[in-house]
């Protein structure tokens, strides 16, 4: 193999197994408050790059929308906690789809709820 070709073998490898290790010795946000205590502390080199793509799987791996299933058991204010919960983090990353969507399931809540005018809230 070229040279290239060995290095990006390489960091897949390297990548495809720290994110097993993460997440057969942590869960969720605990092995994400550790990985960005560990952030602090790395060199800019390799090692930061791998530590940064295992932190973005680990985000991309917090279910924000679990508020679904407690919605379809019809438990509404569990619900809500959780969709206020994923409200908040795509607020923070600007993510005004995944906003949208996370809104419109809030109003389909308050809307079953037969309040209107809260649901009318977060669909407009």
């Amino acid at each position: 193999m070229t040279g290239p070709i060995k290095l990006f073998f390489f960091l897949f490898c390297s990548l495809w197994a720290g994110k097993n290790y993460l997440y057969a010795q942590k869960q969720g946000k605990v092995a994400i408050d550790s990985m960005l205590l560990e952030l602090s502390k790395q060199k800019e080199d390799t090692n930061k790059v791998m530590l940064l793509n295992n932190l973005s799987f680990g985000y991309s791996n917090i279910n924000p929308d679990e508020g679904n299933v407690y919605y379809l058991q019809k438990d509404y204010s569990k619900a809500l906690e959780y969709y206020f919960k994923a409200l908040k983090m795509h607020e923070e990353h600007a993510d005004k789809i995944a906003m949208a969507d996370v809104m419109g399931n809030i109003g389909n809540i308050y809307s079953d709820q037969n309040s209107y005018s809260n649901a009318l809230e977060y669909y407009f």
